[in-house]
């Protein structure tokens, strides 16, 4: 099995992580491609992943964004993005995706960034743009993630390939989606072209333009609210346990992440003949990601080589 079959399949087994239900009020933006499935019922069965999937991950770091969560569905037959209450959400079933795919890992990102450039763009479903438009956008951004992360054209198209030929009320014919992602890929392309020997000049260097590639520094806290009478609840102990570890790492400014992995409570009877208060007892465990890693690369930003290890550096 290839590098890239076994990305693939690292990537749409996340979803075994799942850790909580999705809301049925939270309708897609438009699918991927036409759907005879009934999406908001079935959008009852999702289960996030844990985190973003490695791919939507290089996505992002790609081209900078924002965090997006992706929630894995069964019996979907599509993948969607939606918009509710704010959030910015990738609904995707990875059995269909894993067929869709056919071991080819620029599907794969085709799809997904697809999604992630209806996000990108601001799409929503009462946003007044008509639906070819939408998908003209997502298709561009398509091109322009694949020509950042170093595929080709035909690398680029890949995902598209498979979509009908013949127009629908909401999706453009297969020719104009092809000429969708050729445009973001030229366009991306052209602005990012550099000759072998402007690349020699420059030294090597880590910066957050040029997108993150993960933590140096992940840890899992865990604290205990202490028995406490009621007024209180576990969403705000939680909350309040975040804001203590930013505080105390004085994490304010720098670039962190912090998510909830676990909460529980107790609950006992107080005074004689348990008469007393009802008291309670609130636990709750976060992961903190500090320090973030980020991609290296020969750039004028880094900075000229001294002159002797340019010389050595160009071709011949």
């Amino acid at each position: 099995m290839s590098k890239s079959s076994r990305m693939i399949w690292t990537t749409c087994l996340l979803f075994s992580a799942g850790i909580e239900t999705a809301r049925a009020e939270s309708p897609c933006i438009q699918s991927y491609q036409e759907s005879s499935n009934n999406l908001e019922a079935t959008l009852q069965q999702a289960h996030q992943v844990a985190d973003s999937t490695e791919v939507v991950r290089r996505i992002l770091d790609a081209v900078g964004g924002f965090r997006i969560k992706v929630f894995a569905v069964a019996g979907l037959g599509n993948a969607c993005a939606a918009r509710p209450n704010g959030e910015r959400i990738i609904y995707y079933d990875d059995a269909w995706l894993r067929a869709y795919s056919k071991n080819s890992y620029w599907v794969t990102v085709g799809v997904l960034a697809h999604e992630v450039g209806h996000l990108m763009n601001e799409h929503r479903r009462d946003d007044g743009l008509n639906a070819w438009h939408k998908e003209f956008e997502a298709d561009s951004f398509v091109g322009r993630v694949v020509s950042i992360l170093g595929g080709s054209l035909e690398n680029a198209k890949e995902a598209v390939t498979s979509q009908p030929q013949d127009a629908s009320r909401d999706y453009p014919p297969r020719a104009w989606r092809l000429s969708a992602v050729e445009q973001g890929f030229n366009r991306t392309k052209a602005a990012n072209l550099k000759s072998p020997e402007s690349d020699a000049r420059y030294q090597i260097c880590t910066l957050p333009i040029f997108g993150q590639s993960g933590w140096q520094k992940e840890e899992n806290l865990s604290g205990t609210s202490g028995w406490r009478n009621g007024g209180y609840n576990q969403n705000a102990y939680c909350s309040d346990f975040k804001n203590s570890i930013v505080n105390s790492r004085k994490l304010t400014g720098t670039v962190y992440e912090l998510e909830k992995t676990d909460s529980s409570e107790e609950d006992r009877d107080t005074g004689f003949m348990n008469t007393g208060p009802h008291q309670y007892n609130y636990h709750c465990t976060v992961k903190l990601s500090s320090v973030p890693l980020y991609y290296e690369r020969a750039d004028e930003r880094c900075g000229l080589l001294p002159e002797s290890s340019a010389n050595r550096a160009q071709p011949r």
